[in-house]
């Protein structure tokens, strides 16, 4: 990537945060059989493998920034559920609508073939549609720079100017 000194700002992408829940049954790991468990946890790795594909294939970007448990955690034991934090960002509306779309379908899937398991959350906390700057406060900033090596960009962030 060649890098301009000067990038101006055009707006600010999109974005929604999703809090997920997975809920499963806690059981002890020494004894309790692979195939007897209901494992969040399990299906929870699948879906994070995933979700970089989503974001790829819809030219967006999606992570997973916090995970925890409701559930009190031991070494020895299976997680009873987990609760995780779905960050996705798109410089299109629709095109977050369609990787929300592709998120709560994929983690359907996974958690339909994952015994014992299932979604009890998936709640937007957080939905900011794409914010495109005034045109005209984007010349000036561009007239401003003339003379620079320089290139649009929508900010990432969400907080350039």
């Amino acid at each position: 990537m060649n890098a301009s000194p000067v990038g101006t700002v055009s707006g600010v992408q999109a974005l929604r945060w999703f809090e997920v829940k997975l809920q499963g049954r806690g059981s002890h790991a020494g004894t309790t059989p692979m195939r007897y468990r209901m494992d969040p946890l399990a299906a929870f790795g699948k879906f994070a493998a995933a979700i970089e594909d989503i974001a790829n294939e819809h030219g967006g970007l999606c992570t997973i920034g916090r995970i925890n448990s409701d559930a009190p955690q031991s070494t020895n034991c299976i997680l009873d559920n987990i609760v995780f934090h779905i960050d996705t960002r798109h410089h299109e509306d629709d095109k977050i609508d369609e990787m929300e779309r592709a998120l709560r379908a994929k983690l359907e899937k996974i958690v339909g073939a994952a015994q014992g398991v299932r979604v009890d959350k998936f709640e937007r906390i957080a939905n900011n549609a794409y914010v495109k700057f005034d045109p005209l406060a984007v010349s000036c900033v561009e007239q401003a720079c003339a003379g620079y090596p320089s290139h649009s960009i929508v900010s990432g962030a969400g907080h350039d100017s």
